[in-house]
């Protein structure tokens, strides 16, 4: 799913920012030889994964874009193989967690702790998160499908077909249910 991901007017806060990006996983059965199973395997959550990474609109978390790829894959390495940041033009960014800090085009929160944070840093990463919020919500939209709970006993290419099904039909309802983003 590939579209130019366009807002109506400019964020005031982050005006560059065309979307959010955010990664989620899904648990799979394990498969194959144990070379297959390391490629799949998440560090962070154990077990076997899909990730997937997407795209929302900061305005109201339309789905803009969807890439898949192997839950052992950091969220970082994902976003850098994928062709959204191709689609960017120069001075466009995205919002994104700290997953992504080393990504160009992502304005991501500091790190560290809060103490070990000024003021402005604190101030930055609240902002961040409060208009990051809205990819957060739509995941849940996604995940209230509940057939990605439990782990994929189908045949695995079906698994990121299902996946588009799923983002497509939520992307239908966030037009007749908005989301309440609450900014």
């Amino acid at each position: 799913m590939e579209m130019r991901f366009v807002d109506n007017e400019p964020d005031p806060i982050f005006p560059t920012v065309l979307c959010m990006l955010d990664a989620t996983e899904c648990p799979i059965q394990k498969i194959g030889s144990r070379a297959i199973q390391n490629m799949f395997s998440s560090a962070a959550k154990g077990g076997q994964k899909i990730k997937y990474t997407m795209l929302t609109r900061r305005s109201d978390g339309f789905l803009v874009f969807l890439s898949w790829g192997l839950g052992g894959v950091l969220d970082l390495d994902h976003a850098k193989q994928s062709v959204f940041s191709k689609q960017l033009l120069p001075g466009e960014e995205v919002l994104a967690d700290k997953g992504y800090l080393g990504l160009n085009c992502a304005i991501t929160p500091f790190c560290g702790q809060w103490y070990s944070l000024t003021t402005g840093q604190m101030v930055h990463n609240s902002l961040i998160n409060r208009k990051r919020q809205i990819v957060e919500h739509t995941f849940s939209r996604i995940k209230a499908f509940h057939c990605f709970d439990t782990p994929w006993r189908l045949a695995l290419h079906l698994h990121p077909v299902v996946f588009s099904v799923v983002t497509r039909l939520v992307c239908w309802d966030l037009q007749f249910r908005p989301l309440n983003t609450g900014l």
